[in-house]
């Protein structure tokens, strides 16, 4: 018995190189952000893209733990990281309101 599959893939967006931070470019979520913050460019692709480009929403991606353990065997997030995300999001909502 033979089982075949078939499929078909479009690409929605090409990726277009680590993003260039400007300096204060988003000022009120840089305050948000806890001290000593490290900003740095990655080297990854994220829906951001899409939202940025296709929707022209300005659109900032961030979130818990360290790259350099994601997405690969034994990933983790440290408890730490996610209190300082937690602690990141209620100012984030604080300052919305």
């Amino acid at each position: 018995m033979q089982i075949g599959f078939a499929s078909r893939t479009r690409s929605l967006q090409k990726a277009s190189g680590p993003y260039k931070h400007e300096k204060d470019e988003y000022p009120f979520l840089e305050a948000l952000l806890p001290p000593h913050t490290r900003k740095r460019k990655v080297a990854f692709g994220t829906e951001g893209g899409l939202f940025s480009t296709r929707l022209a929403v300005p659109t900032v991606v961030c979130g818990p733990g360290d790259i350099d353990v994601a997405h690969k065997p034994d990933e983790y997030v440290a408890l730490a990281q996610l209190d300082a995300c937690d602690a990141f999001l209620a100012r984030l909502i604080g300052g919305l309101q």
